[in-house]
């Protein structure tokens, strides 16, 4: 039907001028998505889900919930543990128990992990303020790697002028 590879590029361009989706072949024969411009698109892969993950998230999101209304109660230690646990089984559920306990007792994040199931069982045995302070230094050593990832992800997927102005990025992703 087409002379060549460019004749079938060609034609599948004008399709798009006409206003209908297109995929072009590359060299490999594998189909790749051409924008209205004609450009190809980068091709996006979705992670599956497993169920377990799923529960996870749901115990992760209930252990958050806990431990917010344990904290505007007061702290009220049994809604602390609870949440603390929740959130616990749900990391579990989420990256499974073997690399759970590898990230809990790194060499490096031992401190972070004392502090943290330190404060979890100060929690558990009722002395919920001292338990919370303890914890969240934890939490601080064990994701402070992960703090300066997360705050550029905030602030490129939400433009923020205000925040934007204190750290700048050089890069969006939008």
């Amino acid at each position: 039907m087409f002379n060549s590879h460019a004749d079938n590029i060609n034609a599948q361009r004008s399709l798009l001028r006409k206003g209908e989706d297109s995929f072009v072949p590359d060299s490999h024969g594998e189909t790749k998505p051409l924008s209205r411009r004609g450009e190809e698109t980068p091709v996006i892969t979705m992670v599956a889900v497993t169920e377990f993950q799923k529960i996870g998230i749901g115990l992760m999101g209930f252990g958050g919930f806990f431990l917010l209304f344990g904290v505007l109660l007061y702290f009220d230690s049994v809604l602390l543990g609870f949440g603390n646990i929740l959130f616990l089984t749900g990391l579990t559920f989420i990256i499974g128990f073997k690399r759970t306990a590898h990230f809990f007792f790194k060499r490096q994040k031992f401190r972070g992990s004392l502090f943290f199931l330190g404060g979890v069982s100060l929690v558990l045995c009722r002395w919920p303020i001292i338990g919370m302070l303890v914890e969240s230094y934890g939490f601080v050593l064990l994701f402070r790697s992960f703090f300066p990832m997360a705050l550029g992800f905030l602030l490129s997927a939400v433009n923020i002028p205000f925040l934007s102005a204190f750290f700048p990025s050089s890069s969006s992703m939008v």
